[in-house]
């Protein structure tokens, strides 16, 4: 569905389902340089127990109008915006990588909103190396081979995909490899990593965290190593922490039966 937010066209996915903000709605929030398509394997898990998904592409991603968001403070504001503008008073969210660093500024800012949520592939900071950042402002597209070599775990298992097929792991890296060279890296990677890389009010927003939360780790994550995560576990009151093995830093297409358990089990 589209929506307009602050003068521009939001696209978000629905599940294949008629969104109706009657029900409770699950937000789910993408990486850096990524889309609603990262989320395929996931997006229709929700509407079969009674929710409205909304997978959202933030401005200048995917199907979105808009520049590029270049904060995650600035992203937390523009989904309070978006969530005002569909009348959504409280709302659960899944956030992957940057998106959970915006689920977090925003469970911190807004925490009358959010009813639950789930952190996967994250931290309270996501520092990154500003030799993969000046490779997305100068758009050299060597950086999305560099990224996606470390964000997966290496192994070849199969993925089942939110509509019951086999999407083979190398597939899948040609999917995250098309979403990434969709756009300009300059004009939405670069930004998206420079936001991440800067991002320095984490460790004050866990502390303010008062819904219940779930952080999901890959074992074999490079990205966001697991002590990265246990840390972040510990410092958000009652969390809950779930390790997914075999995975990397791509659990919204890494081992996702695995995922989709624990998804389950926590909604």
């Amino acid at each position: 569905m589209l929506i307009e937010v602050n003068g521009h066209q939001v696209f978000a996915g629905t599940g294949g389902k008629i969104f109706d903000n009657k029900k409770p709605v699950i937000v789910y929030l993408h990486g850096s340089g990524f889309s609603h398509v990262a989320w395929a394997p996931l997006a229709s898990q929700f509407t079969q127990k009674g929710y409205s998904v909304m997978v959202i592409d933030f401005p200048g991603h995917g199907n979105s109008e808009g520049k590029t968001l270049t904060s995650i403070e600035e992203n937390a504001n523009w989904l309070k915006d978006l969530l005002t503008v569909i009348d959504l008073k409280q709302v659960s969210l899944i956030g992957h990588s940057q998106g959970a660093l915006t689920a977090l500024e925003f469970s911190s800012s807004f925490p009358d909103m959010v009813s639950r949520l789930c952190l996967m592939n994250a931290s309270h900071s996501m520092p990154v190396h500003p030799d993969l950042i000046k490779m997305a402002e100068t758009n050299d597209k060597k950086v999305i081979d560099l990224m996606l070599k470390w964000c997966y775990a290496g192994h070849s298992g199969d993925i089942m995909t939110e509509h019951g097929q086999i999407m083979t792991n190398k597939k899948s890296i040609d999917v995250a490899k098309m979403i990434l060279s969709s756009k300009k890296l300059s004009d939405v990677l670069a930004i998206d990593l420079k936001a991440c890389n800067n991002y320095s009010n984490g460790i004050n927003s866990v502390k303010k965290i008062n819904c219940p939360a779930i952080i999901l780790s890959g074992n074999k994550d490079k990205m966001i190593s697991l002590d990265k995560a246990k840390e972040l576990h510990h410092n958000i009151d009652g969390s809950k922490l779930e390790i997914i093995y075999e995975a990397g830093h791509m659990l919204t297409s890494e081992e996702v039966v695995q995922v989709r358990k624990v998804l389950s089990d926590f909604f």
